[in-house]
């Protein structure tokens, strides 16, 4: 290569200039010699203009409050490197580089790189490891998308049946109960109509009373129920009260696949062998459906309805569980609390509840959950 050196490198700097950097350097020209200027000369009054200590302390803010909010991780990353230049103080290894650059993430993002790196990775994987988990965000966002358009597609196709009128034309069953129901308070008529058996109450038509949710009859709601007062522990219900639903991240083998967070495999559990999803985005452990009558152990009721957040966003209501279900891995008997929830690719999912409980760590680089109990041995798990 073609080295240049003194003032020649001045004049091959100064053609690069364009806009506003063009005509300061012309007024530079008229104020200074710039035909003997030298390069430590010319940084100098670059710096001076453009790099000055207002716009350093500028730059290294900027960088100090620097998150990636609506950015991608490749715009966030390009923007993290031209500021980190002017802040070597606040990333002076590349470890530290790393880790602040993780804590400007996403969470969703954030999360799944520190599931991986656990802090031991360079700066350069990390920012791989970000755009892996971005890729899988946007895989599970389109999908759940997609079957939101769908649901809203099937909705449409029924709407004629929100307009009172079922398939055939005729009046669906609810406008012909309204009808029915509405000759009770129409002139004498009303009085000859026999006393309903579920509500108790004189009307034509199909019943209509809900189940209460508190003693499953029908014919009161919950706060009438007459279990009340034969209890005497009815509890009032409190206003700042905030339901926060259990959450799983992967229901399906595509979700699952997604997810950097997650190692799958098969488990001998109770009588029989289970396709398990190890999953630290869940904070339960779940059980498909479909499954629970192959496990040798009752099922319990849950006294008011269990709510889990789906991938989705929607919540459904668990009103079943299975308690104390053997697991055996690597030789040892765990045990496990399962939730009843409609699984599609697996029959169990295993949580942040049973993780937590024998000290279990994910490591999805190599496929193996690692389990390091108080009172035992450490043993691992191999998907």
């Amino acid at each position: 290569m073609l080295r240049v050196d003194g003032n020649d490198r001045v004049k091959c700097a100064s053609y690069m200039l364009r806009k506003d950097a063009r005509i300061w350097w012309e007024v530079v020209e008229q104020t200074k010699d710039v035909d003997t200027m030298n390069w430590d000369d010319f940084k100098r009054v670059f710096n001076e203009k453009y790099y000055n200590s207002a716009v350093l302390a500028a730059k290294v803010d900027e960088f100090t409050g620097l998150v990636q909010g609506s950015l991608t991780v490749t715009e966030y990353a390009q923007k993290f490197d031209r500021l980190a230049k002017f802040a070597p103080d606040l990333v002076p290894t590349d470890r530290v580089r790393a880790h602040r650059f993780v804590e400007g993430l996403k969470p969703m993002v954030a999360r799944d790189v520190e599931i991986v790196s656990r802090g031991q990775f360079s700066y350069a994987q990390v920012v791989e490891m970000a755009l892996t988990a971005e890729r899988s965000e946007n895989k599970i966002w389109k999908e759940n998308a997609a079957r939101r358009e769908s649901k809203k597609g099937g909705a449409n196709s029924n709407d004629h049946k929100k307009r009172g009128q079922d398939q055939s034309g005729q009046p669906s069953q609810d406008k012909r109960y309204k009808s029915d129901n509405d000759q009770r308070f129409n002139g004498s008529s009303g009085r000859n109509i026999p006393e309903c058996p579920k509500c108790t109450k004189r009307h034509l038509g199909e019943c209509r009373a809900k189940a209460c949710y508190k003693c499953g009859k029908e014919g009161h709601i919950k706060r009438n129920c007459p279990l009340w007062g034969q209890t005497g522990n009815r509890a009032e219900p409190k206003k700042d009260d905030k339901y926060v639903p259990a959450r799983v991240f992967a229901i399906t083998q595509a979700e699952a696949e997604a997810s950097p967070s997650v190692v799958s495999g098969q488990i001998p559990m109770a009588n029989t062998t289970c396709k398990v999803l190890f999953d630290s985005g869940a904070t339960h452990s779940f059980i498909a459906s479909t499954i629970v009558n192959h496990i040798n152990a009752p099922s319990e009721l849950f006294t008011v309805g269990f709510g889990t957040m789906l991938p989705s966003g929607e919540v459904v209501i668990s009103r079943n569980w299975l308690r104390g279900i053997p697991v055996r891995i690597d030789g040892r008997e765990l045990f496990v609390d399962l939730i009843v929830l409609d699984l599609f690719d697996f029959d169990v999912i295993l949580g942040m509840d049973f993780l937590t409980k024998y000290g279990a760590s994910i490591d999805c680089k190599q496929k193996k959950v690692v389990f390091t109990p108080e009172d035992g041995e450490t043993f691992e798990f191999r998907g």
